[in-house]
């Protein structure tokens, strides 16, 4: 991650990574420039009040507040602490109190919107210690009181629930069973649902199966079968497993051609809704072949390789997982 920095050698930012920079001459001109660079944006993003600060900190991992942070930061670091704080310095970047801004342009979080920033929150940006530090009332949503976001549709829990999601995870790739990289996208996908679980109460996460296999199609659907079987009890291992990977038009992907062998019934609507999305941002989406299905009284889901559409695609998946895993299990 780069981030500005008012001076190299002073302060917490002083020690963040730096980007190369063009000779200027004058060092004061140079940051006179930045200087200039910075208004801009403050000035592109007030004329923007539309753009909500939850859709910045998804999309960049930062926002309206990240800003007042760093502008009292900098003011401290450089000597110069603002007489009005944190108030003072949000007043600068929203050109107005931060009451007033939430009070004309804030607009409630939805629960596709609270998934997409529980799974990138590694990518968030970091502002350091401020002295004093930084008061309520921002949320672990950075830019909303905690009571103004709003969690909708089936999957979103109305209290504190104990519900336990069962959970398998498979991932497919010939070069990660053979060990020549990490596989970074099953551990993604665990933590994205505990991460989501926790932040709304909605469920607990119980791993009972992860594995690694080649892109061998009878390898692929025989994991699927076994996790998905029903124990004397009836219930499976697992009641809900997701794969990563395999999902593209290279010779070698086959997870959806092994997924469609053990299901009984697809759900396209998930991976067309999860398609959509994706292809907002990425047109190299359109090449998916994923599947959503169900076997017995298990859910699986074919999710891409890699981590960052992992975190995209669970977000569009997580608001109304609940609901379909209760409704697969028989219980609603």
């Amino acid at each position: 991650r780069r981030t500005y920095c008012a001076r190299r050698d002073r302060g917490w930012l002083s020690r963040l990574p730096r980007a190369p920079r063009a000779p200027l001459g004058d060092s004061g001109m140079a940051e006179q420039i930045e200087a200039y660079a910075f208004r801009a944006l403050v000035a592109h993003l007030q004329e923007r009040p539309q753009v909500q600060n939850i859709e910045l900190m998804n999309l960049a991992g930062f926002c309206r507040n990240c800003l007042a942070k760093w502008f009292l930061r900098g003011a401290e670091e450089l000597g110069s602490p603002l007489a009005g704080g944190y108030e003072d310095a949000s007043a600068r970047v929203y050109g107005m109190s931060t009451a007033e801004w939430k009070a004309k342009h804030q607009q409630k979080a939805s629960a596709e919107q609270m998934a997409l920033f529980e799974g990138s929150k590694q990518l968030h940006a970091e502002h350091g210690p401020s002295r004093p530090p930084v008061p309520p009332p921002l949320s672990d949503v950075c830019c909303s009181v905690a009571t103004e976001v709003q969690l909708t549709g089936p999957g979103a829990p109305l209290a504190p629930s104990d519900f336990t999601i069962t959970l398998g995870v498979l991932t497919a790739s010939d070069r990660a069973s053979a060990g020549l990289y990490a596989d970074e996208s099953g551990p993604e996908v665990v933590r994205v649902l505990e991460a989501f679980g926790q932040a709304t109460g909605g469920w607990k996460v119980e791993v009972r199966q992860t594995a690694i296999v080649p892109d061998e199609r009878a390898q692929i659907s025989a994991l699927l079968e076994k996790w998905s079987s029903p124990a004397p009890d009836g219930r499976p291992a697992c009641a809900l497993i997701l794969t990563t990977g395999g999902t593209g038009c290279a010779p070698r992907d086959v997870t959806p051609e092994a997924t469609r062998d053990v299901t009984e019934k697809l759900l396209p609507g998930i991976t067309e809704a999860m398609l959509w999305s994706a292809l907002s941002h990425e047109p190299h989406a359109m090449l998916s072949r994923a599947v959503a299905g169900i076997r017995a009284k298990t859910l699986i889901v074919n999710l891409p390789g890699r981590p960052k559409a992992v975190r995209e695609n669970l977000a569009v998946l997580m608001p109304a997982l609940r609901h379909a895993l209760e409704q697969v299990s028989g219980e609603l």
